[in-house]
């Protein structure tokens, strides 16, 4: 995986919707739910297709309420790699 690899969200596979800030994800193929807290729901929002990880990484910095010693590249990178092989995302 590079920092250049852009994500797209599974829409085909997947049923999902934010409540309280948090979202709530039903994989159909599985039929397994999972729910992201407010930091996962924010970086489920950024998975458009369009942004590489690291404009992504960039966002959550600025956007997010993270520790600055928070290591968020190497929290993203496993982030992705986690919903990689739970089959909710994909990388173009």
């Amino acid at each position: 995986m590079e920092l250049s690899n852009k994500v797209r969200i599974k829409k085909e596979e997947l049923a999902w919707r934010e409540i309280e800030g948090e979202v709530l994800l039903l994989h159909l193929p599985t039929e397994r739910y999972y729910i992201l807290n407010k930091v996962g729901s924010y970086i489920w929002k950024q998975f458009d297709g369009n942004k590489p990880i690291s404009e992504i990484i960039d966002n959550i910095k600025r956007d997010c309420d993270v520790a600055k010693t928070a290591d968020v590249s190497s929290d993203l990178l496993e982030f992705v790699t986690d919903l990689l092989q739970e089959g909710l995302i994909a990388l173009t």
